[in-house]
């Protein structure tokens, strides 16, 4: 089967020829009579137009499949956030039984008996990882030098480099080191 330019080719052979009032096969060259010659020129035209309809039709297919793939995205999107909503709250669930169990009455973690805990079987093993986060309590107080690109949101504060320096025990106005216990799943 030929292609689409293939056949827009032989199509405008066959029209100059019209033009031309030269009535001949394009391939064998033989001289026909202008009914045959019309007859084949109604023959490209209608392969040009096949070529062309199918072509778009396989288009519009494709287009089709693309939106399919879309909506499918989309469900499984939401599939996946509500299966990783599940997973944090059955993690959540563990881990507040689990810092319940080591609150006094006060409502004050141990924080060293925590950290000291462990679960572990076969399947699944359970611990408590210390971490520090910089907690930005005013960002006006904040020194400029720790503000990336003189802007004022919580995002361009330089927090890695306040850590250091809340860690070595200097302070920072404005910002704070908080301590946390989190739970690790292996």
């Amino acid at each position: 089967m030929s292609n689409l330019y293939e056949v827009d080719f032989k199509f405008q052979e066959m029209m100059e020829l019209l033009e031309n009032q030269m009535y001949v096969d394009t391939e064998s060259g033989e001289c026909l009579t202008e009914e045959e010659f019309n007859q084949q020129l109604d023959n490209v035209a209608m392969a040009l137009s096949d070529k062309i309809e199918n072509t778009m039709v396989f288009y519009k297919n494709v287009l089709s499949d693309v939106e399919q793939f879309k909506i499918e995205q989309k469900k499984l999107m939401e599939r996946r956030k509500v299966k990783e909503n599940l997973a944090n709250r059955l993690k959540n669930r563990i881990d507040h039984y689990v810092k319940m169990k080591y609150t006094d009455e006060n409502g004050v973690v141990d924080t060293q008996a925590l950290n000291k805990w462990k679960f572990e079987t076969p399947r699944v093993k359970l611990s408590y990882r210390k971490s520090s986060i910089v907690d930005i309590q005013d960002i006006n107080l904040i020194p400029q030098e720790y503000i990336k690109d003189r802007k004022l949101t919580e995002n361009d504060i330089k927090k890695s480099e306040i850590k250091k320096l809340l860690t070595s025990g200097q302070e920072v106005n404005g910002a704070t080191l908080v301590e946390n216990l989190n739970m690790q799943v292996k």
